[in-house]
This record gives C-alpha cells, sequence and structure tokens, in this order.
C-alpha cells in the first residue's frame, strides 16, 4: 500500500514539474524544493494553483482530489483524497 502511495506521489511531482515548467528558476529538477513552489503557487497563484492540482488529480489513478491544508504551525501540506479511502494522504516531502 504505501509503494502505491509513494507512486502517486511521485506521479504528482513529475506532472508539478511539467505544469510549473515556466516558473524553472523556482524549482529544482528533482524536487527538493517543491514544497517552496507549492507555498509561492498557493499564495500568488492560487486559482491557476487549484486548476493545476485538479489535473493532477484527474492523471492519478484512484485519487480524487488534492488540495492544500495548512497546519496549525504554519506549514503548508498537499492532501491527496483517495477514492478508496475516507481519510486523506499527505504529501509529506512537500511540507514547507
Amino acid at each position: 500500500m504505501f509503494e502505491i502511495i509513494g507512486n502517486r506521489i511521485n506521479t504528482a511531482r513529475k506532472i508539478i514539474n511539467i505544469a510549473i515548467n515556466k516558473k524553472r528558476e523556482a524549482y529544482i529538477q528533482h524536487g527538493d524544493n517543491l514544497g517552496n513552489v507549492v507555498q509561492f503557487m498557493e499564495r500568488q497563484h492560487k486559482i491557476k494553483f487549484k486548476k493545476i492540482l485538479n489535473k493532477i488529480a484527474e492523471k492519478i489513478p484512484g485519487i480524487d482530489t488534492i488540495d492544500t491544508e495548512k497546519t496549525p504551525d504554519g506549514r503548508l501540506l498537499l492532501r491527496f483524497n483517495d477514492k478508496g479511502f475516507d481519510d486523506p494522504f499527505y504529501a509529506q516531502p512537500c511540507n514547507v
């Protein structure tokens, strides 16, 4: 199960890389600062970022929606809502 979730997160990273290719200077290809990019997109391009997350969710089998959640300590998480589970899972490497 964790392997499936890991594969889905890796797929999402690849799609995000393609979707924000214009912001290449703000994104390291290996995803080392993906959290910074997520935070930037959420703050500066909220509507466009939501559309990107919706397109990513359409491309990943089993994922219903992807959105963001701000934690009490200020981190921004990507939340993946899987069609097969009641509770979402989070892309922990995307913490900001």
